[in-house]
């Protein structure tokens, strides 16, 4: 059986009976292990012991010292990037006044370009601090040359806080600053036909019938 399995290895054939899967298995736990802890936005390509068998994806080397004949093996573990799907949103900032003080307003003070939102399983989120780390290729977001990094979802950001509009994590997580302006009167569009009055006394809602075809 040991000859057989060596055979296999001259022909490029990974066999168990020289790599135990479970000690292939172990290994690769291992390594995602690690990925996950040290480097969160990647992962192994491949994270059953079987494919490696069916791969030709290893290296053979053989020693010699005085205890005999070494037989060195090194299997490569491919690493991609994890595959999340994002909503990206542009951060725009504006005064909003005081109530008590008309001639005062305050603005967030939070340096960021923008957001991004998974949409699958919220494990981590993105910050943009510049317009040069939000280069989309083809829907792709191209991490070549950016210094952007993914943050773990259970880390509080204030980008995050003003997201999920969460008044107490906004309090303690994001700063802002007063400002001497008087607003002019200003309705901001948000999302979701939501939209932001400021320094507006009365609005006036009009809404108007449409008749549909039968």
């Amino acid at each position: 059986m040991l000859y057989a399995a060596v055979i296999d290895l001259l022909h490029s054939r990974l066999s168990p009976v020289l790599i135990p899967s479970h000690v292939l298995h172990r290994v690769i736990t291992s390594v995602q292990r690690e990925l996950t802890f040290r480097f969160p936005r990647y992962k192994l390509l491949r994270h059953i012991a079987q494919d490696y068998y069916r791969m030709s994806d290893f290296m053979v080397t053989r020693m010699s010292d005085s205890k005999g004949h070494r037989l060195y093996i090194t299997v490569r573990l491919l690493v991609t990037l994890l595959s999340s799907h994002f909503k990206f949103y542009r951060l725009e900032t504006f005064p909003v006044y005081i109530p008590d003080n008309p001639k005062l307003a305050t603005i967030l003070t939070e340096p960021a370009y923008g957001l991004g939102v998974p949409q699958d399983v919220p494990m981590t989120y993105i910050v943009f601090h510049t317009p040069d780390q939000t280069k989309i290729v083809n829907g792709i977001l191209d991490l070549t040359h950016s210094d952007v990094s993914l943050v773990p979802y259970t880390f509080k950001h204030c980008l995050m806080a003003l997201f999920h509009d969460s008044v107490s994590d906004v309090n303690a997580l994001c700063s802002f600053s007063v400002i001497h302006k008087k607003l002019q009167p200003s309705v901001t569009h948000l999302i979701n036909s939501k939209v932001v009055l400021s320094n507006v006394e009365t609005v006036n809602l009009f809404v108007i019938d449409t008749i549909l075809p039968t």
